[in-house]
């Protein structure tokens, strides 16, 4: 019933996806049924051959497979050589779908201007958050051939592509995953060892915290938000070690907020979130403080709404409030504007982002309220 033929496509073989390791006959026929679909103009023709390369890889017919996954990668090679754009990146995460060695079938074939490699950087950890779902070794297999390309980026790229990889091993084997973290470039590696941290035995768990919370750049604006990932773990452990994180995040905002003109460039951008995840993670041992914290806030963003990102800035205030009082939160939503007037797209409401968020926490309470202030 599914009218567009690429959606049909890609929804049959999704199916057979995850059907191949145990219904294996029936994935064969959904190959079947995805080869009769017609497939129209690039790139969604080729697209959607990447995906039939795939389940077939899925299937155990990896010769099939390569020959298939390599027409793709031609193909996608002569659309972008024509001006119509590099789409080898999206090739190689759906080839991903299928195998590791798929995949790299098209990373090998991206070539970027070098002001642009970030899209090389992008096109490996795409593949690997789509292998890490039903390949991990095919996963740090990528993630190795990442780190070979050697540049400031992909340092980057390897600690965003460590991130999925350790959350599998940490289940199975913490100390695997504490090894591959500490392999992160130190400008970088707080947030890995942060996503170490829940996995390790309770009594290795605050030492991590304090290395986490000691690595990287020492500016307040890059501290900060370790600290307060540090201190949220911390607080089912060690009260006092969260409270001393707190207070050195506490000293952290005072100084940019009082500080230079850079300080007072960070204030008008990412301050508020950051304030705003502060008082969210004070809300439990000073629930005043933090209701005041935002309520200041509040009045400094509102203030701000003839800058691009105001609205945006007063949603995420609304929605720590939620932690504190829900009520509350509630009018402060209503009272940003329905649609940002000066974004640049108007197909984004922060007012409706904010209400979404805040019930969301109120239906799942028990998920922390700064991991969605953090992807905000």
């Amino acid at each position: 019933n599914i009218k567009s033929d690429y959606s049909r496509l890609q929804s049959t073989i999704e199916v057979g996806l995850a059907a191949a390791k145990t219904k294996p006959e029936l994935a064969a026929q959904l190959v079947a049924a995805g080869k009769a679909i017609p497939l129209g103009q690039a790139p969604l023709s080729f697209q959607g051959r990447a995906l039939l390369a795939a389940l077939e890889a899925r299937i155990g017919r990896s010769t099939v497979a390569a020959n298939l996954a390599d027409q793709v990668v031609e193909v996608a090679l002569a659309y972008g050589k024509n001006g119509m754009g590099n789409e080898l990146g999206t090739v190689a995460s759906l080839l991903a779908k299928g195998s590791a060695s798929l995949a790299l079938r098209a990373l090998k074939q991206v070539v970027v201007e070098p002001k642009q490699e970030y899209q090389r950087i992008s096109a490996y950890t795409r593949v690997i958050n789509e292998l890490v779902k039903h390949d991990l070794p095919g996963a740090q297999q990528v993630m190795e051939e990442l780190g070979k390309l050697g540049n400031e980026q992909a340092e980057w790229g390897f600690s965003q592509a460590a991130l999925p990889i350790i959350k599998a091993l940490g289940k199975t084997d913490w100390k695997a995953a504490l090894v591959l973290a500490r392999r992160v470039d130190e400008n970088y590696r707080a947030q890995v060892l942060l996503t170490v941290a829940p996995f390790a035995p309770k009594d290795e768990i605050l030492p991590l915290l304090r290395e986490a919370v000691s690595v990287g750049p020492n500016h307040p604006l890059n501290s900060n938000t370790a600290l307060l990932s540090a201190a949220r773990i911390a607080a089912g452990i060690d009260a006092a070690a969260s409270r001393e994180m707190l207070e050195r995040v506490h000293n952290n905002l005072e100084s940019l907020m009082n500080g230079d003109a850079m300080s007072l460039n960070w204030r008008t951008q990412t301050g508020t979130q950051m304030i705003a995840a502060y008082a969210v993670a004070l809300s439990h041992s000073d629930p005043l403080q933090s209701r005041l914290l935002i309520e200041e806030e509040w009045a400094f963003a509102g203030s701000q709404t003839s800058e691009q990102y105001g609205p945006n800035r007063q949603s995420v205030l609304a929605i720590a409030m939620s932690a504190i009082d829900p009520e509350r939160a509630l009018e402060l939503s209503w009272q940003i504007e329905s649609r940002n007037p000066h974004a640049v797209t108007t197909d984004l409401s922060p007012q409706f982002d904010a209400q979404r968020q805040i019930a969301r926490f109120l239906l799942m309470p028990s998920r922390p309220l700064n991991e969605v202030l953090e992807g905000f």
